[in-house]
């Protein structure tokens, strides 16, 4: 039961959650930055807990790399399918 109250949660919360600002900011770049020099151009990368896929894995993205999400939430990782 414990685990369906906070799948329950997840999906409720996700979209509220998916509405507010997630804009890249200078931490972001340098995070990707810090993250991505020890991979090979074209690598792949997952993402766990990626949410909307803003703004790290969109930014993996346009860094060239392959970026596979996972989240808990269905809503979010719906949303993540559509970051370019």
């Amino acid at each position: 039961m414990r685990d369906k109250t906070r799948q329950y949660n997840l999906e409720v919360y996700a979209p509220n959650w998916a509405a507010g600002a997630h804009e890249e900011t200078w931490y972001t770049r340098e995070l990707t930055d810090v993250l991505s020099a020890g991979l090979s151009e074209g690598a792949s990368v997952l993402e766990v807990g990626i949410g909307t896929g803003r703004p790290f894995a969109s930014a993996m993205l346009e860094n060239g790399f392959d970026v596979t999400g996972v989240d808990l939430s269905a809503h979010l990782a719906r949303m993540s399918s559509a970051v370019e």
